[in-house]
């Protein structure tokens, strides 16, 4: 074999090897970043120390895609983005800090066109029946498609406040009864499994000693659920809705699911709901410290923007019949004082 031969042989060895280590390189570095992705949707060593190395800043960016949508949705523009910033992505002894103050005033704005006022007291609420002048019509907001979307851009905000307490969200409960089009839009922000739960008290309700079928039935949704549970993976889900009065049915609908996996042994598969999220709250005969006492009795924590008393949805009417936007804006600075003093922002 002639020199240069050797010379090309050797060089046709060399890029083979170059080649090959190349591709083991490259299946290495897709398989670590499928382990991460796995790991940061399940919430896998979110309390261990180096848990920084696998989730970098996704609670910032958690919350900079929340208000990304949310400004997106409301059609304002980057100045408004620049001047208005939703959140503030500091970061202080691990805690992430979100000002969310703009969020209560989008919510401000969004409840005002949804406001009603009837020239007497109305009685809402089922558990706790509530007596109001007015109501809000939050279901009706749901069927317009913008304004589904800052509701839910509002919650998303509300759980990316708080998302270093809370669990990373893997499936959504919302009653069958309440706001069903807001926790199926939700779960899509949160690329969760979503799942509507019938009342005790449901006449379609199926009653049956076959328990994955009752709860086929009774969780709509809860086949999706089930087929995720073969990963092994723990999961974690919450009850969202739009707002509660004295929130009894958000307490019933987390203590049946939680009844549920205690029964069928499956706390090694899915955590117990602990936590349930609402834009507001409209009964202000409990007060709010009392409602989270409610709560908490039965190992559940109740996360929202605001409480509204009487005074607050005036307010909210008055806001619908004010046209100029500096008046408005008055008003709205106004309510949240008013708020902060009478300890309804939560």
């Amino acid at each position: 074999m002639s020199s240069s031969q050797q010379s090309n042989s050797y060089t046709v060895l060399i890029n083979d090897v170059v080649s090959d280590l190349m591709l083991v390189f490259i299946v290495i570095v897709l398989a670590i970043q499928s382990a991460k992705s796995l790991i940061i949707a399940n919430g896998w060593f979110r309390n261990w120390k180096y848990s920084k190395i696998i989730y970098g800043n996704i609670h910032s960016d958690i919350a900079k895609i929340a208000t990304e949508h949310t400004i997106k949705y409301i059609g304002a523009d980057n100045t408004f983005y620049k001047n208005n910033s939703v959140y503030t992505p500091l970061t202080r002894n691990g805690t992430l800090k979100i000002d969310i103050t703009q969020a209560r005033i989008m919510a401000f704005r969004l409840l005002s066109e949804h406001t009603h006022k009837f020239p007497h007291p109305v009685v809402y609420g089922k558990n706790t029946p509530s007596s109001s002048n007015y109501y809000i019509k939050t279901m009706e907001a749901s069927h317009q498609y913008t304004s589904l979307q800052l509701m839910s851009m509002l919650l998303y905000l509300k759980y990316a406040s708080i998302i270093n307490e809370v669990d990373i969200i893997n499936f959504i409960i919302t009653p069958k009864m309440g706001n069903t089009l807001l926790g199926k839009n939700f779960s899509e922000l949160c690329n969760a499994t979503f799942i509507a739960s019938k009342p005790e008290n449901d006449s379609s309700r199926v009653k049956d000693n076959n328990n994955s079928f009752i709860i086929g039935s009774n969780f709509e949704g809860y086949s999706s659920l089930k087929a995720r549970l073969q990963d092994g993976n723990q999961l974690h889900g919450a009850i969202i809705d739009c707002n509660c009065s004295g929130g009894s049915t958000l307490i019933e609908t987390a203590n049946m699911f939680n009844n549920f996996i205690s029964k069928n042994g499956l706390e090694d598969k899915i955590k117990r709901i602990t936590d349930v999220y609402v834009i507001f709250r409209a009964d202000i005969n409990i007060s709010p410290d009392e409602i989270e006492a409610k709560f908490s009795s039965n190992n559940l924590r109740i996360h929202r923007l605001f409480d509204l008393d009487e005074s607050l949805k005036g307010n909210l009417h008055e806001l619908t019949i004010t046209s100029d936007e500096r008046e408005k804006d008055k008003k709205i600075e106004f309510m949240l004082e008013y708020a902060k003093n009478n300890k309804l922002l939560r």
